[in-house]
Formats: structure tokens, sequence, C-alpha cells
């Protein structure tokens, strides 16, 4: 009998094989954006004491889901640093809180909707989300896509967070990365993203997105990031960016890759708003992407910025913290005699977990 995988990596390799490399960026659109060659690499040099740079990040985990409802568990902080060390906040640089999303009782006439509903450790942290009238609306707009719905609360309040640390923690000329990129989906979230932007420009603190994946391609169909990687062996920097698209689709960000350490195995797409770059000198621009590299030395990831992966591991949500939390709800709605109702659904929806278990 034939073996399969023999015939697909046969299949896969030949159609590798015979790609020639043609250096121009496709949007989504399959518009012409630009074309990368050898000499476009610009050098990343020191530039003096690095600039604080804000990370910002989230995380959130499913407690409860049903089709009829989601109960999730959220966590968005942020980290400050200059280079390699960390700066102590004046603010609250973590928030966590629940969010209890249930579906409402539509008119017939009506689109499905949530309310949601948020309840935070306290007050201050309260501060720092989105009015829940906010998410309803969102929910609405993101209902066809169940699969982002569960992180909409979480989204937001980074957004809200980030807006917060540039008004109250940064001064002009500093930095805030966000993870990922400059890009809202819904309707809601663009209006967030909008007012991110504005108070970024009005206090002049450089807004910059950093994606650890990229679905770019070029125009023979090779991944950017890979092949950007391929053209910068001829490259004498050790540390660069090159440019590679103005914003593209609706983001908001010009694009750049970075090589943020020269033993670093990663390219890395990288966005600054572009209302910001384009009035950004060649010096400018060194200086913020100095001060972030100045941030990826440590050994656990080099050529990642470090106060990422300390905003994502303070932001994680574990599954044994889940579980426990899981279990702590659970005792609670057991007290209540309607909760018969709403756990049912919940064990329908979980049911396919449990093959996954017994079958594993």
């Amino acid at each position: 009998m034939d073996d399969p995988i023999r015939d697909v990596a046969s299949e896969m390799i030949s159609q590798w094989r015979g790609t020639s490399h043609d250096d121009i960026l496709f949007d989504r659109q399959g518009r012409i954006c630009h074309g990368i060659t050898s000499s476009d690499f610009v050098g990343i040099i020191p530039d003096g004491e690095p600039r604080r740079v804000a990370f910002v990040d989230g995380g959130n985990g499913t407690l409860f889901q049903a089709p009829n409802y989601t109960l999730t568990l959220n966590q968005v902080c942020y980290s400050l640093f200059r280079g390699h060390y960390r700066v102590h906040p004046k603010g609250t640089d973590m928030v966590r809180f629940y969010a209890c999303m249930m579906l409402d009782t539509p008119d017939h006439d009506a689109d499905p909707a949530y309310t949601v509903r948020l309840f935070p450790r306290s007050a201050v942290e309260h501060e720092y989300l989105p009015p829940e009238d906010d998410l309803s609306d969102a929910t609405s707009e993101a209902f066809m896509y169940d699969e982002h719905l569960n992180s909409l609360p979480r989204r937001l309040a980074e957004l809200q967070m980030a807006a917060r640390v540039i008004r109250d923690e940064l001064d002009r000329g500093e930095i805030l990365v966000m993870d990922g990129s400059l890009q809202a989906r819904f309707k809601t979230e663009h209006r967030y993203a909008e007012m991110l932007y504005d108070e970024a420009i009005k206090k002049g603190v450089i807004l910059c997105g950093l994606s650890k994946r990229s679905r770019l391609i070029t125009r023979s169909g090779e991944p950017l990031l890979a092949r950007i990687d391929e053209i910068a062996r001829d490259v004498e920097h050790a540390r660069w960016y090159v440019r590679v698209a103005e914003s593209i689709a609706d983001e908001r960000g010009v694009i750049l890759a970075v090589k943020l350490h020269p033993a670093s195995e990663y390219v890395y797409r990288f966005e600054i708003l572009d209302d910001q770059f384009q009035h950004m000198s060649k010096d400018e621009i060194n200086s913020v992407l100095y001060g972030i590299s100045a941030n990826s030395n440590d050994l656990s990831l080099l050529g990642y910025p470090y106060g990422l992966v300390d905003a994502d591991k303070r932001s994680q949500m574990r599954d044994v913290e889940l579980d426990i939390m899981r279990n702590r709800l659970g005792s609670e709605f057991m007290k209540y005699p309607e909760w018969k109702r709403f756990a049912k659904g919940y064990v329908l929806y979980k049911m396919h977990d449990q093959l996954n278990r017994v079958s594993g």
C-alpha cells in the first residue's frame, strides 16, 4: 500500500523547489505594496541612554461556557523598562477581573446580543476597565465570530490600559509597545483603538506593536518574514530594520521587519503608528528601535523584548489556577437551584473535551 506521507512530502517539496523569488509584498486585497532588497536594510545603532518603554499584554481563560453564556477570567498588565532595567510604575500595573456574558432573550427581528457584567477585585481596578455597555455592543458585532467573543473583554481592557499608561505614566518621546499588531477587528474595538492612537499623538508617546507571527507573503507566495531573513544574510548590520509597507488594509501602523539582537534566530513584524512615523527622522526611528533592542538581550529569548516576556508571564491564565477558580465558582453556583439549568448547557458544551480525555 502506498504511503500518503511520502506523497504529501514529495508534492510540497516539488512546489517549493519550483519557486523563484519575487520579493514584493501583497496585502490582503492582493495589491502590490513594496519591494525589498538588501540595500533597504537599516542598522540599529546604540544611541545613549535608552528611552523608557512600557509593554502591555493580557490573558484570558474560560471558566464556564455554554451557547447562551460565557464566564471568563481576565488579566491585563504592563511592564516598564529602561533598557534591561525594570522601572517601578507610578500607578496600578495589573488589573484582574471576571467577565460574565449572558445572552439576552432576543426579539424576533433582532440579532442575538449579550449583556456583559465585569467584576474586578477593587473599585480602583474598575477605573481601568471599559464600560459594560461598550462590551455588550461589541459582543453583538462579534456574535458570528465565536472564537473572538471570549477575548473581547480582555482586548478592550488592554486598549483601555494602554491609553491610561500613556496618559499617566509615560512622557513625550517615550514608547509603548502592544503585543500584536495595531489592528482592530470590530467597530467597538476600532473606536477604542482610535482613542488610544489619539492619546499617543496628543502626548507624543510613540505607539508600537510587535507581532511574533505574520501572514504576510511575497508575490511568489513565500512567508515574508522568512524571506526577509534570507535577504538579511547579505546585510552587514548586527541589528536592523527594514520598511515593509505603508499601512495596509484598515491598519494604522507602518510595517517594518526587525532583528533586535545579533544572535537572534527570529525576525519580527513591527509597527509604528503611521501618523507618528511619517514625522520621524531616521535618527528618531533608530532611537525608538534602539530603546526596544536594549531590552531584548535576555537569554530566555534573545532578540525578543523582555518586557513583553514579563507582561505575558504575569498576564497568563494557567490551567491550574483556572481549575481552582472553576471549583470555587462551582461551589457557589450549587447553592442556587437555578444553576442546574445552566450547568446542563455547560456539561453538553464541554462533552467534546471529555471525549478527548477518555480517548487520549
